[in-house]
């Protein structure tokens, strides 16, 4: 076997005038096994030692802006729960399912986003523990030393009028505060032209009865594809589940009676409701009789077999 492949990870900082540039790279001690692949391009730097001179041989201006940290996924908010000892393995899964419904949280594509209303709360609790993770963690380290150190019903009970007296004490705090929520219009109403606002299970219009159902055939119509039907353009949904259990693709666009009417190819086919109850299709007779007088004619069309008859 070949020996293994060693290098030195380097951090390089050169003063230039008043500003400090950092270079980083790494040095190899040793091919190793990497011999047997040739050259390899890395990104290495030169034998340098302290206070060493150097020559600027060029330099360049970028302009860059720093991009904010990607949205977690369920599983990835789950994997950080866990970390952060937030809840059991039997309860993790609720307690997004509850963001969910007391519409703290949103889901959009593959992700979550946290709605007006769930950063307005945690605006107004900043200073409560209640949204500090490691707070939260330390009650579920407590509950899980009176099981495993035998503190029984007496460590239950002392526990408990902890919770009891911090929750009264939050809660003096709280009612003096005021939660002031805004909407945030996504579109407008194709019916009515009034705002259309977006809530846990739908899209609402505030100036009528219109309502774009999230739920569409096992799927979740996000904010993008709803402001693209609202806006009278067609969306690719993919995913989308039969009553069957079948999986399917079609293209939606929205009709002017609130209903999404499917395309299959480019061929129109039927009409459903946004909510994901299908509408009756009926089936085309004319297709039907068709087919079966085509299998009739070939039932006629056959040649009869001959008979044996017994003398």
């Amino acid at each position: 076997f070949y020996p293994p492949h060693e290098y030195e990870l380097l951090r390089v900082f050169t003063q230039v005038g008043k500003y400090e540039f950092l270079s980083v790279g790494k040095r190899v001690i040793a091919q190793g096994w990497k011999e047997l692949y040739g050259k390899v391009k890395d990104k290495e730097l030169p034998f340098l030692q302290e206070k060493d001179r150097v020559s600027i041989k060029n330099i360049l201006m970028e302009k860059r802006f720093t991009k904010p940290p990607s949205h977690f996924t369920e599983a990835e908010l789950l994997k950080l729960m866990e970390k952060l000892n937030l809840g059991t393995p039997a309860t993790r899964a609720g307690i997004i399912e509850t963001l969910k419904e007391r519409e703290y949280i949103r889901v959009s594509g593959k992700v979550l986003i946290s709605t007006q209303k769930g950063r307005e709360l945690i605006a107004k609790l900043k200073d409560s523990k209640v949204i500090n993770a490691e707070f939260t963690s330390e009650w579920e380290k407590r509950l899980d030393a009176i099981y495993k150190q035998r503190q029984g019903f007496k460590g239950y009970k002392e526990f408990l009028e902890g919770i009891k007296e911090w929750t009264k004490e939050e809660i003096d705090r709280v009612k003096g505060m005021s939660f002031e929520l805004k909407e945030e219009v996504i579109a407008k109403c194709p019916q009515c032209g009034s705002d259309i606002v977006e809530k846990a299970k739908g899209y609402f219009c505030k100036g009528c009865s219109f309502v774009l159902w999230k739920n569409f055939f096992g799927k979740s119509i996000s904010r993008k594809q709803a402001q693209k039907l609202l806006s009278g353009k067609s969306v690719l949904f993919k995913g989308l589940k039969s009553q069957k259990g079948n999986t399917f693709d079609a293209y939606g666009r929205l009709e002017e009676n609130g209903k999404i009417k499917l395309e299959f190819g480019g061929q129109k086919d039927g009409s459903f409701k946004g909510k994901g109850q299908e509408d009756r299709r009926k089936t085309s007779g004319k297709a039907f009789e068709k087919k079966k007088d085509n299998r009739a004619y070939k039932q006629r069309g056959r040649p009869a077999k001959a008979k044996r008859q017994k003398g």
